[in-house]
């Protein structure tokens, strides 16, 4: 008698799920747009604030979502939300945008970058993260494409043939850095004020190497390939890739014409 209990227990439940079948969610039209973005400081109050554009229309800037009290922050840093509902952005497929400071005073990654705003969504809300100093664009916090927010060297350039200028995301000791030229550890005195310092090596630059600063920071270790953007003008990089001649451009030789380039 047991066993036909739950022969017969088990034949309602199975006839159960096919007389009602688990109900899907239908994707809906984004409604919503929420823009996340980050910065290391958190001086967002420095006034930085976004530029947008939808298609042909002209572009307008935009505020941080605020109350009473100030900006309002999530677990990513400020936000900025836009109803995509509003004529403004009728049948657009993108949105571009710029982080700025001011007035143009300055940009946060000097590029024109777009959000991508799908035909549907599950929820009709859109989030799209950013990072200071990062191109990439997250569509979600751990979206593998998008940008990430731990600790690193923002910048790192000769600025002479000896010195090394240098900038990070958060302070360090001058302990906390090492360069390699060509793979190899060499010889460097670090010094450090802030988030800025300079690293000098014991001889001059050989341009025909990489220069490789790195940083240990408390949950990353970052590496910068310097560049020589301060000794483009410099002797050093005259002579290592100046050209004397006066044969450079077209040459012509009776009916023949070479060309002669200099890269």
């Amino acid at each position: 008698m047991k066993k036909i209990m739950v022969f017969a227990f088990a034949l309602c439940a199975t006839l159960l799920m096919f007389a009602f079948p688990r109900a899907e969610v239908a994707a809906a039209t984004p409604e919503t747009l929420v823009i996340h973005y980050y910065r290391y400081a958190a001086d967002y109050t420095d006034g930085w604030n976004v530029w947008i554009w939808a298609g042909t229309q002209n572009g307008q800037a935009l505020t941080f979502d605020s109350d009473d009290s100030g900006f309002i922050y999530d677990s990513w840093g400020v936000t900025v939300t836009l109803d995509l509902t509003d004529v403004y952005f009728q049948d657009i497929t993108e949105i571009g945008i710029i982080f700025r400071q001011g007035e143009w005073v300055k940009k946060d990654v000097d590029k024109d970058r777009y959000i991508q705003i799908p035909a549907t969504d599950d929820d009709g809300v859109i989030n799209a993260y950013f990072v200071e100093g990062d191109e990439r664009i997250g569509y979600s916090v751990d979206d593998p494409d998008g940008p990430e927010r731990s600790d690193k060297i923002r910048s790192a350039y000769f600025t002479s043939t000896r010195v090394i200028q240098f900038t990070t995301t958060s302070v360090l000791p001058s302990t906390a850095f090492s360069l390699t030229v060509d793979g190899v550890a060499t010889a460097a005195t670090f010094l450090v004020s802030g988030v800025a310092g300079t690293a000098t090596i014991s001889s001059d630059v050989d341009l025909t190497k990489q220069y490789v600063l790195s940083a240990v920071f408390t949950d990353s270790t970052s590496e910068y390939n310097v560049t020589f953007d301060g000794i483009y003008d410099s002797e050093a990089f005259e002579t290592a890739f100046g050209y004397a001649g006066d044969d450079l451009g077209a040459v012509v030789d009776g009916n023949t014409t070479s060309f002669r380039l200099w890269a």
